[in-house]
């Protein structure tokens, strides 16, 4: 297997050559080490799968720590979810490539979007790559995939988050602008409002500088921020907008099993079948509900154990 395929469901052989400080891990009271693996988890879940490995192979006592509840329950979790977010990513980029738009199949920009909840599961390397796929696509094509992943830039990470705000600058300074929609609509600008929380200080004023020396940039960003402003009311009220009853709450397991069952069917159909993403927004509300709430359930057992030790 390629570095780029390794996942989250890949990290616990990955790591057996990251094992630190494990001669002083052996030497721990068992109490000590299963305290210290409540405070192992992040929200890098590669990271913490990674961690959680090194502590497991330390010895006994650390295989208890991470197997023994609260952690265990996390960690088992997350194995579920890591393997079947790698299940969902391995079939729509198939090969960790962009297939190229074909008729009656999924388009790149579609193909991108469906993963975005999932990038936060996949290796440096897989992420990397998938950066390089969207700037490989056709220039007209970059800032709607780039844009289609928007909300999930920081699990890019910074390097990655990077070279995707850099390429939209890049594109906005065509002459002239790349424009859609009769002209109303620039995908460079679309991303550069929509993601200017992740912009530092010198992209800010190349930005305003490109602005300030371009009259028909104007109403192109006021249309941008415009759309941009509708669309932040629209997610602050779901309920309003799209869903005439509340959420339904389902146990965790539950959840999951339901993301399980959706990423064995996609393998089913394959990379190209008709209907591919169809179902996909319910994935994600899945995916994004039991990541987090997974992790709610930890904190809040560890603090429960915390303070029942206190009491004693």
């Amino acid at each position: 297997m390629e570095p780029s395929q390794r996942s989250l469901s890949d990290e616990s052989e990955a790591s057996r050559t990251e094992v630190h400080s494990t001669s002083t891990n052996r030497d721990m009271p068992p109490e000590l080490l299963a305290k210290v693996a409540t405070y192992i988890p992040t929200q890098d879940p590669i990271e913490t799968a990674r961690n959680l490995g090194s502590l497991e192979r330390t010895g006994r006592a650390g295989r208890e720590a991470v197997t023994s509840d609260p952690v265990g329950k996390y960690h088992a979790r997350m194995k579920r979810i890591g393997a079947s977010a790698k299940t969902v990513f391995d079939t729509v980029i198939p090969g960790n490539q962009l297939p190229e738009w074909e008729t009656n199949r999924p388009s790149p920009t579609a193909r991108t979007r469906a993963v975005g909840p999932i990038l936060k599961f996949q290796s440096e390397a897989g992420k990397s790559r998938f950066v390089t796929n969207i700037l490989n696509l056709p220039e007209s094509a970059q800032c709607d995939a780039i844009l289609s992943v928007i909300k999930h830039l920081n699990d890019l990470g910074e390097a990655n988050k990077t070279r995707l705000i850099e390429r939209s600058i890049e594109i906005l300074r065509l002459e002239p602008p790349l424009t859609w929609n009769m002209g109303q609509k620039c995908p460079a600008v679309d991303v550069l409002v929509q993601g200017e929380k992740y912009l530092n200080a010198d992209q800010l004023a190349r930005i305003q500088q490109e602005r300030s020396s371009r009259p028909r940039l104007s109403p192109l960003f006021g249309r941008a921020i415009a759309d941009f402003e509708v669309q932040k009311t629209m997610d602050a009220n779901p309920r309003r907008y799209r869903d005439a009853a509340g959420p339904e709450v389902r146990a965790v397991d539950t959840v999951i099993e339901t993301i399980e069952r959706y990423s064995a069917s996609l393998a089913r159909g394959g990379p190209n079948a008709v209907g591919l993403l169809t179902t996909n927004e319910s994935f994600e509300k899945n995916i994004n509900e039991v990541y987090n709430r997974t992790r709610a359930e930890l904190d809040a057992s560890s603090r429960d154990r915390s303070r029942s030790g206190l009491s004693r």
